[in-house]
């Protein structure tokens, strides 16, 4: 092993001897942007409102103060969320309909309640976790708080689901570089699997949040804190098959939505922006977004201008010239918004 690779698991290696779980850390979370949501739905009496990620509800119960003739549909799929919103239903009778599941188990959940295609008035996803969910050590999800690497969003009951341990352990390492380069965009990606992947034979693996964040922060000095958040990103994406999960949400949305429906997207991360960005604007290629935008042939086929422009058509139009970034002091309060966009849509 190279001198400079000793080192660094040395530098890991004591900084574990300092590392100890932590307790849940405990703020008092409030809706992000939640002027600009309400502002974007421009909700009306009489309409349903499907919150396509439910998580601490903050959203949701903005969504029912709004307006007291507004009925929400409440998704989530993790088990502690909708027990949440199975409480606040007592607070709002006739108004919350909870749903447990996966935005693509959404077509089999509604059925039963009534909603068909074309139905739905709005439609808001908030990506990522949620501030209770990132701050709970026991889930994993977050670098800043020391616990198991779990990131199920379906929670320690989901049966014969992975963990990110799961992957750390048993990914090959081209596997892993393929991980973090696809779903982190992380530069470094190769390097980083091929450390892992030596340090299951050298310190019989990563076993916490904690240790992750230290060995990367060991193996890359340099901007360690970007590394950090694209791994973990990465991981959780990975494991919760959210990118998948996200395309399906808007190909959804433009099936159950009312023609005049709007979409709300809050992303967290470049890569989901992306996604978003690409379906309004027309740029997917079967359904998965198109990763040369302006390339008009490939080793499979080769499409003329008038075909390339009838596959990029779409059905939506944007409720603002420009994405909605939260403001500067909201960035300073918390870094974990930093890269927070707001996307509205119209369907035409």
């Amino acid at each position: 092993m190279a001198a400079s690779t000793y080192r660094s698991f040395n530098i890991f290696r004591s900084r574990l001897g300092t590392r100890k779980y932590c307790t849940n850390v405990h703020d008092k979370p409030s809706p992000f942007m939640v002027q600009e949501v309400l502002e974007q739905l421009n909700l009306q009496d009489g309409q349903t409102v499907l919150d396509m990620t439910f998580g601490d509800g903050l959203h949701t119960e903005a969504l029912l103060k709004s307006n007291d003739n507004v009925k929400v549909i409440a998704l989530d799929r993790d088990p502690y969320a909708i027990e949440k919103a199975k409480a606040l239903t007592l607070k709002y009778p006739g108004r919350l309909q909870p749903l447990l599941g996966r935005f693509s188990d959404l077509p089999v959940l509604l059925s039963p309640i009534g909603i068909k295609i074309n139905t739905l008035d709005a439609l808001m996803f908030d990506l990522g976790c949620s501030s209770i969910q990132l701050n709970d050590a026991s889930r994993g999800f977050s670098s800043e708080v020391d616990g198991p690497l779990d990131m199920r969003m379906d929670g320690p009951s989901a049966l014969n689901s992975i963990t990110a341990y799961d992957i750390l352990t048993r990914a090959d390492e081209q596997d892993l570089g393929r991980i973090f380069k696809t779903y982190g965009s992380e530069n470094q990606a190769r390097k980083i699997a091929r450390s892992i992947v030596t340090c299951r034979y050298t310190f019989q693996g990563l076993n916490s949040t904690g240790e992750l964040k230290e060995f990367l922060k060991s193996i890359l000095e340099e901007k360690s804190g970007r590394v950090v958040k694209n791994v973990f990103f990465a991981l959780r994406s990975f494991v919760n098959n959210e990118l998948n999960e996200l395309n399906f949400a808007i190909r959804f949305a433009e099936a159950y939505l009312k023609k005049g429906g709007r979409m709300i997207s809050l992303t967290f991360n470049q890569v989901e922006d992306t996604i978003v960005k690409r379906h309004v604007s027309g740029n997917v290629l079967e359904t998965n977004p198109n990763p040369m935008p302006l390339k008009y042939y490939g080793q499979a086929f080769n499409l003329s201008v008038e075909e390339m422009n009838e596959l990029r058509k779409s059905i939506w139009a944007p409720l603002s010239k420009h994405v909605i970034t939260p403001e500067n002091h909201f960035k300073s309060m918390n870094p974990r918004i930093r890269d927070a966009k707001l996307r509205g849509a119209i369907k035409l």
